[in-house]
This record gives structure tokens, sequence and C-alpha cells, in this order.
């Protein structure tokens, strides 16, 4: 289509093409309300302890897991080291007035 006739189309559909328009606004503000309102919910203190909580349950499985797995002492008592770090420092978001340990991230555990 040329420019003349893009415009005569838009000329002879204004209304319809408003109209189309108000409601593709109309559902965009609706979507950005519900999206607004489950993003609420999911970060209210309460429901992030209940997510914490099952991520240390499991850590937890998955170190008890491990400890039954063929693999060195030492692999073992890093992986207990590493799940532990992990639960100080969550718990220490959760809790108010805790310090965190350190500030730095974890480090990578090179597995042989």
């Amino acid at each position: 289509m040329c420019d003349i006739d893009i415009e005569q189309f838009v000329k002879e559909n204004r209304e319809k093409i408003e109209e189309i328009l108000k409601a593709q606004k109309e559902k965009n503000t609706e979507t950005e309300e519900t999206l607004k309102g489950v993003f609420a919910t999911l970060m209210k203190p309460e429901i992030q302890r209940h997510f914490l909580r099952a991520g240390i349950e499991v850590l937890s499985g998955i170190e008890a897991m491990l400890r039954n797995v063929p693999m060195s002492d030492e692999m073992k008592e890093k992986a207990h080291k590493a799940k532990e770090t992990f639960v100080k420092e969550v718990m220490c978001e959760i809790r108010p007035g805790c310090k965190k340990t350190s500030n730095k991230k974890m480090k990578k555990i090179d597995v042989e």
C-alpha cells in the first residue's frame, strides 16, 4: 500500500481503529493491574519466608542425599559448609536486625 491508500483507509476506518486502540489500552491496563497485584502478593514478607524456608528444606534434603553418596569426606564437608553458609545468609534476610557474616559471594566449589 502506498501512503495515499493508507490515509484513505484511516479516514474510512477511523472510528473502528480508535475502538480497537481503546480496547487494547484497556486490556493492557487490566493486565498491568493484575500483574502488580500478583507481584505485590509474592513480595509480602510472610510469603517470602515460606519460600525461603522451603528452599532451606530442599537444601537440607540435598545435603542428606550427598551424605549417602560415595564421595570423599572432604567433599561432604564442603557441601555441608556451603549449605550452612547459605542458611545463615538466608536467615539474616528474614530476621530483622541480623548481621550478615560477610558481603562476599559464596565461592565456587570445584568438584573433582
